[in-house]
């Protein structure tokens, strides 16, 4: 990283693109407590999170998917986003207890499939979903999670064109409550959605703005969209 500053608001789509090696995921483990920062600070609503572990930035309001999806294959979906708001209401010892035991959560639980859209298939092991599907467990767990700001590492990558569409509609909707941080590499995508997109080069911010400021700035073309853009 190399002066990379920025704000997100409340119910704000912003994008952040740029080549591969360009810092995007190191930044998102810098804002998680995975890798420490020598440098500068992080702030979580006016409060500085600098080198917090990741499970009090979670706890805080901070939560991410990431590159490889990260689930437990051989629970069933429900399970999997159980476990996310067990952990957020303080019952994350009590894996195995019956739905009656637990208050409420069995219908948090329902919401958040719902959001991700894939209630259908709440009672599936997770190993057996789609690709796709797999990718919006993941949402789902982590905005079970009750986040203030969720980052989404490349949700999209290995769908096809018709689960790319019906994600990026899902993303867009999750904006309509949170704050979302979006890294991803499907330019269409990352044009269609975002309130605002900041493009990465090199460990360093070369561009901010909407989508169509993005599009005719001559450094961004030449960087990372290609000259004939």
């Amino acid at each position: 990283m190399d002066g990379v500053t920025f704000t997100v608001q409340d119910r704000q789509l912003r994008s952040i693109i740029g080549s591969n090696g360009a810092g995007k995921t190191t930044l998102f483990n810098l804002m998680t407590g995975r890798i420490p920062a020598t440098g500068g600070k992080i702030l979580l609503n006016h409060k500085d999170i600098t080198n917090w572990p990741a499970h009090r930035i979670v706890t805080a309001g901070i939560s991410r998917t990431f590159q490889r999806s990260s689930f437990f294959p051989g629970l069933t979906v429900f399970e999997n986003v159980r476990i996310a708001v067990q952990r957020r209401c303080g019952g994350s010892s009590r894996f195995w207890a019956s739905k009656e035991r637990l208050p409420g959560v069995a219908e948090q639980v329902e919401e958040t499939l719902h959001r991700v859209g894939i209630a259908d298939s709440a009672s599936v092991l997770a190993r057996t979903l789609s690709h796709g599907d797999q990718r919006l467990l993941e949402v789902g767990m982590a905005i079970a999670l009750a986040p203030k700001i969720l980052l989404l590492d490349e949700p999209t990558a290995g769908m096809s064109p018709r689960e790319t569409e019906r994600t990026a509609k899902i993303v867009r909707g999750l904006a309509s409550t949170i704050a979302v941080v979006l890294v991803e590499h499907d330019m269409d995508m990352v044009m269609s959605i975002s309130d605002q997109i900041t493009v990465m080069h090199r460990g360093r911010i070369i561009a901010e703005g909407t989508p169509k400021d993005i599009q005719q700035n001559v450094e961004v073309r030449e960087a990372y969209l290609g000259t004939a853009a």
